[in-house]
């Protein structure tokens, strides 16, 4: 048995656990505080919904329920659609609009606390990233037939606007800008000495993310490898300081992070030079012998990443790697291996391992015809490394982090009722979602970033919370100032009837995204 995923299964399901119930835990305790601050009777605190155990201190009984997503503080005077009475049946008199807006209020500005505390750790310490911030992107590789391609981009290219206005995104950040649009794209473009606009509408990428059907872009980018060397390692002894450039690894030029990290691999053992930039001088570094990673288990490889789900189709093509010289590209198709049909993901890796660098035939669909490609011979390859780590952070202020909260809720509800959005209902996330997210992230060994997604879900259950709607904080706010404003309570006749169709429609929303939610966690687990 491998112990060490057990570990890491346990560890992850117990931060999430942890973490997850700190942000509900936090929220019901601001309006908690502030109730009992104002003077209101609390029946109830409770962490979950369906009570499996209560104990009362206090004269506020406190619950435990067997559904964990989500907790409740039980006011009855906060309740405007109807009688307020305590548990015993008692009537009670209605809360004061002031003390109805300062206790909805403390929940979400709690949720706002804690979000900025989880925002702080990223501030220190940086938020790993994936690229770094550019102004402008060189395009590697464009998919034939995409949105883009048939729009006119073409590799090389060299994006310096979105929109009509200039950037300084990571790639992230491009791809957000993407997802979120409504409508068309206009992309300012700059092919050798000649400005060219490319416009096109952008189409559901069901290759990179299955099930999805959200605008991911369908070409890659030449992402610049910032790196920098870990201490007492031989990529420091060589030379190599942090902020380094690496334009070319033994003259080969490097596209992103990825062929770096494939070219390394392909040269264990093997004495390497690196060209690298620094401060706008180019530099050989040399001397260099990538070293196997330790535990790091050797792999037959022919350079393509693909699709989790069926069919099989190639998401990326590795420059040089035996797919690339082969004539394999992203958006193939892979049907058949040595005569055997795909029906598993499993069966192409396991094919490919178990053939080990005898030739390997393919039989793929492209643009509707089938192709037949042989000669293909895997590389045995290990995981290896110079001492080098991707010098690519970001270090958000919380304040900059609420802001993106906001704007990237903002635009979500934008594009979900927008008919030209690929963003729909079903792209949302519920408990069962951000829980497997950050399980997922912490998993693999990232907490800086799960810290990240935390400070997220906190910011953004202050959002939800806060938006004008009947049954959510936000609601009882609009309803508190009203009742301020003409003097006396809003008639229960009226509000009940809100009330019910608006959790009835929170209920339906709640199994909406849940199902989805299961849908996605059915397919990491393929």
């Amino acid at each position: 048995m491998n112990f060490s995923i057990f570990f890491n299964g346990g560890f992850s399901a117990l931060f999430v656990f942890l973490a997850v119930g700190l942000c509900i835990f936090i929220h019901e305790l601001g309006h908690f505080l502030v109730a009992k601050w104002r003077g209101l009777h609390v029946i109830a605190f409770s962490m979950g919904f369906k009570k499996i155990w209560g104990k009362k201190y206090g004269g506020v009984e406190y619950r435990i329920g067997c559904i964990p997503f989500g907790g409740y503080v039980e006011l009855p005077q906060i309740d405007s659609s109807g009688e307020a009475k305590d548990e015993n049946g008692n009537v009670l008199p209605k809360a004061k609009p002031l003390d109805k807006i300062l206790t909805a209020f403390a929940g979400p500005f709690c949720n706002i606390l804690l979000g900025a505390a989880f925002a702080s750790v990223i501030w220190f310490y940086g938020l790993p990233s994936e690229s770094p911030q550019m102004s402008k992107i060189e395009v590697a590789q464009v998919e034939e037939g995409s949105p883009e391609y048939n729009a006119g981009l073409r590799a090389g290219d060299i994006i310096e606007t979105v929109n009509g206005k200039s950037f300084n995104y990571t790639w992230r950040d491009f791809v957000e800008k993407i997802i979120f649009n409504v409508g068309y794209i206009e992309l300012g473009v700059k092919r050798g000495n000649q400005p060219l606009t490319i416009s096109y509408v952008p189409g559901e990428n069901d290759k990179k993310f299955p099930g999805e059907k959200i605008a991911y872009p369908f070409f890659s980018p030449r992402v610049p490898v910032v790196v920098k060397p870990i201490k007492g390692s031989q990529a420091e002894k060589a030379g190599i300081i942090e902020n380094d450039i690496v334009l070319a690894v033994n003259g080969i030029p490097v596209r992103d992070s990825i062929q770096f990290n494939s070219l390394i691999d392909k040269n264990k053992g093997r004495n390497i030079s690196l060209t690298v930039s620094r401060k706008n001088e180019t530099m050989e570094i040399s001397g260099l012998v990538p070293e196997k990673d330790r535990d790091a288990k050797d792999l037959y490889r022919i350079g393509v990443q693909y699709s989790r789900e069926m069919p099989l189709t190639i998401v990326e093509v590795i420059p040089d790697s035996p797919a690339y010289l082969s004539g394999i590209k992203p958006g193939d198709v892979i049907l058949r291996i040595n005569e055997k049909a795909i029906d598993a993901t499993d069966t192409f890796y396991d094919e490919i391992q178990n053939n080990k660098e005898n030739s390997i035939k393919l039989e793929i669909s492209r643009d509707g015809g089938i192709l037949r490609i042989e000669g293909i011979k895997a590389e045995l390859i290990s995981s290896c490394n110079i001492g080098t780590l991707f010098a690519y952070y970001e270090y958000p202020t919380p304040l900059d982090l609420l802001v993106q909260t906001v704007e990237k809720s903002y635009k979500t509800l934008r594009g979900i009722f927008s008919k030209k959005s690929k963003l729909k209902a079903r792209n949302l996330s519920g408990p069962i979602g951000i829980v497997h997210n950050v399980g997922k992230i912490v998993y693999l060994g990232n907490i800086v970033a799960a810290i990240y997604f935390l400070a997220f879900i906190s910011y953004s259950l202050a959002i939800f919370n806060l938006l004008p709607l009947p049954v959510l904080d936000g609601g009882h706010i609009l309803v508190a100032f009203a009742e301020a404003v003409i003097g006396r309570p809003l008639p229960e006749k009226m509000l009940e009837p809100v009330y019910v169709t608006f959790i009835i429609l929170l209920v339906g929303l709640m199994i909406f995204v849940t199902y989805y939610d299961i849908l996605r966690l059915i397919r990491d687990i393929r």
